[in-house]
């Protein structure tokens, strides 16, 4: 988290001098789960976002975010997860996902940037998923099983992936305040099973998904 705030500051210092058109500080909202979920509970997540973008020529932007995922709803009391599939043993718990992320985007406008009218948006992330496994208990099928290093308990694993994201979007509003409304695909590097997560060999965990359907909108304002 302090690594990719200090990225953040520092490549945001960067950005600003060296912007060449109208500024804007933007706060951003979308839709979007990185994660498979490999049970049947619902899970819904959201990412919130704040950036600095800048215009490079009429139709040509920039800008660079941070950007926070978490939970919006259904992760309350849902101990009674299965995170095992073996015929062995049982392993219940909670394992929930929150993520920071630097973004950097770019904008094509089939218009002025300035004037209402749509844009196509490429973005490139680096994306830390944070992962937070509470196991109350675990059950042992087989009476001839010597036993397994999982034990109840807390613990917490992060890993990295890469989003790279195309979307659609369309711009309104005025010179001063304005607002963002779009939907795109990510498609995520570095998705799959993690097999450097801790008790990997016995716990199924949910994995990084391939690809993020998201929605969501932004509200800009202009700084200079």
């Amino acid at each position: 988290m302090k690594k990719l705030a200090l990225v953040f500051c520092t490549f945001t210092c960067l950005f600003s001098v060296h912007s060449f058109g109208q500024t804007s500080f933007v706060f951003g909202f979308h839709t979007g789960s990185y994660m498979d979920k490999v049970t049947t509970e619902s899970e819904y997540s959201s990412n919130v976002s704040f950036a600095f973008e800048t215009t490079l020529i009429n139709n040509i932007s920039i800008s660079l975010g941070y950007r926070r995922l978490f939970y919006l709803f259904g992760t309350d009391d849902i101990y009674q997860k299965q995170l095992s599939n073996s015929s062995d043993y049982n392993i219940y718990g909670l394992d929930t996902y929150t993520g920071n992320g630097i973004d950097f985007e770019s904008k094509y406008f089939f218009n002025n940037t300035e004037d209402d009218g749509c844009y196509f948006g490429s973005i490139i992330s680096y994306q830390v998923m944070n992962a937070k496994v509470d196991i109350p208990y675990v059950e042992y099928l087989n009476p001839n099983l010597p036993g397994i290093p999982v034990q109840p308990g807390a613990f917490t694993d992060n890993f990295t992936i890469l989003p790279l994201t195309f979307k659609f979007g369309w711009r309104l509003g005025g010179e001063t305040v304005w607002w963002d409304l779009y939907f795109g695909y990510s498609f995520n590097i570095g998705s799959g099973k993690v097999e450097s997560r801790r008790y990997s060999k016995y716990i199924n965990y949910d994995n990084p998904s391939a690809n993020t359907f998201i929605i969501g909108c932004k509200l800009g304002f202009t700084l200079f």
